[in-house]
């Protein structure tokens, strides 16, 4: 929506493109996963408070610089926000990785809400 009231460059629309379609596929792919296996519960977050607090936060900020915004400077943040949604992504993965084949050794929280050790 927001590329249709700012318009970009060439190369940043063609790469907004790109990690949108991207973004599009491995949706389909976690659905399919989570299509596979009834464990992988799509639509619970179970965050608490202070991190849905904190992600809505940011998700206003970031809203409001991107319209208070034009040109270069325009182009940078949303280059910026695809930067560390994907590098959150990034970690995130892992974290699930780890945590499915490594549960004794991950030292994180499972799905569930419960603590496994790392010991």
């Amino acid at each position: 929506m927001l590329r249709f009231i700012k318009p970009e460059h060439a190369d940043v629309k063609k790469l907004i493109k790109q990690i949108a379609t991207t973004s599009a596929t491995g949706a389909t792919l976690l659905e399919q996963f989570a299509k596979d296996d009834p464990t992988i519960k799509l639509d619970d977050i179970s965050l608490p408070p202070g991190e849905t607090a904190t992600r809505d936060a940011i998700a206003s900020t970031k809203e409001k610089e991107l319209l208070g915004q034009t040109g270069d400077t325009f182009e940078l943040t949303l280059l910026m926000t695809q930067t560390e949604a994907l590098s959150y992504l990034n970690c995130l993965f892992l974290d699930r990785v780890c945590a499915a084949f490594f549960p004794a050794k991950s030292g994180r929280t499972t799905s569930e809400g419960r603590h496994r050790s790392s010991r």
